[in-house]
């Protein structure tokens, strides 16, 4: 994760905000029938984690620790044992993330990080749903350990897998017990993963959320990412509202394609970084003498992104975000200038 970085200060004029307030302003249907659409409350879709589970039953042999110097390699005969329901977020994390190092430094080991993958996808994400864990980065490292596998698109592991992969992890940000209605349930989600002396700030961009919206980005058809962005800017929640304007000031240079790979998102200002976003680089063979370059982002989604943005980021849009803000004080301060930022990169075109 990116370093921590000081507050904006919050007595820093505003003229945005300022001369604004107070003013109001058990088969998947066709995809052609199916819009992705982000709707607070609708979470991942249990049909379609049941038809992953069969998919993916455990795997037969053991899985085992990526960095291994000698014959006797650290295995893990606990996940042999242990159903991921009764594992902690903080196991489960260590072995996604073992997966996640593994593929990207040495490949697919004939296979085996493949299929623990497999397996532990819709488990965890079921056992989100069981027990209401989100804040504790599991998500987000199962949307890294995803990438590593499906560096480009989602491959069909059956008839309808890709689907069923957006309609659980690309959903999981919209469970019922994240939202209160149609404002998102304060501290359950859209903050860092605390760690000492640093706790979260508004003008960072949550890394569940940013992770998710990547996630989306990357895997919708070009055809789709209108319809989902209009359902994001739908939800007129002030928090949800100051996450996606910090969000989308920090994905200007991914836009521009300035930076292409999330290991450069620690470079960014606002961060946009998320948990293991390091390890995507854009090679995933374990060839690091000559490797081949995938890119993180296709350009046929860059460009439907832009041309979505160009649609529905107006000055209205923005003026009700500036509104929503305002009403909650501490938003209003961390944003300081950021709103005049993104104005003058998203209005002033």
């Amino acid at each position: 994760m990116a370093s921590p970085r000081p507050a904006p200060d919050p007595h820093v004029s505003r003229p945005w905000l300022s001369s604004h307030a107070g003013k109001n302003i058990r088969r998947l249907p066709e995809k052609s029938m199916t819009p992705f659409l982000w709707r607070p409350g609708h979470g991942p879709d249990p049909p379609a984690l049941e038809r992953m589970q069969e998919a993916f039953p455990k795997p037969m042999r053991l899985m085992g620790e990526p960095w291994f110097m000698t014959e006797n390699r650290k295995m893990y005969p606990e996940l042999m044992t242990t159903l991921p329901k009764d594992l902690s977020p903080r196991d489960l994390i260590k072995y996604l993330d073992d997966i996640t190092s593994g593929a990207t430094s040495f490949g697919s080991l004939d296979g085996e990080w493949a299929e623990w993958f497999h397996y532990l996808l819709p488990r965890s994400i079921l056992r989100h749903r069981l027990h209401g864990v989100f804040s504790d980065g599991l998500e987000e490292v199962l949307i890294t350990a995803l990438v590593t596998q499906y560096p480009g698109h989602i491959d069909g592991k059956y008839p309808g897998f890709d689907r069923d992969i957006l309609t659980t992890l690309g959903q999981w940000i919209m469970a019922p017990d994240l939202w209160e209605g149609s404002n998102i349930r304060v501290g359950a989600f859209l903050h860092e993963i605390p760690y000492e002396n640093y706790p979260w700030k508004w003008y960072e961009a949550s890394s569940d959320l940013s992770a998710t919206l990547f996630f989306c980005w990357k895997y919708l058809s070009p055809q789709e990412i209108d319809g989902w962005l209009e359902s994001v800017f739908a939800i007129k929640d002030a928090h949800w509202c100051a996450q996606i304007l910090v969000w989308l000031l920090g994905a200007q240079k991914v836009l521009s394609g300035e930076i292409t790979q999330p290991v450069q998102f620690e470079e960014i200002e606002p961060n946009i970084d998320w948990f293991g976003s390091f390890y995507l680089k854009g090679h995933y063979e374990g060839d690091h003498r000559d490797p081949v370059i995938i890119p993180f982002l296709p350009q046929a989604n860059i460009d439907a992104f832009q041309t979505a943005l160009r649609k529905h980021v107006t000055e209205a849009l923005f003026f009700e975000w500036l509104d929503a803000i305002a009403k909650v004080d501490y938003l209003q301060s961390e944003l300081s200038t950021l709103p005049d930022s993104f104005a003058a990169a998203y209005l002033m075109r």
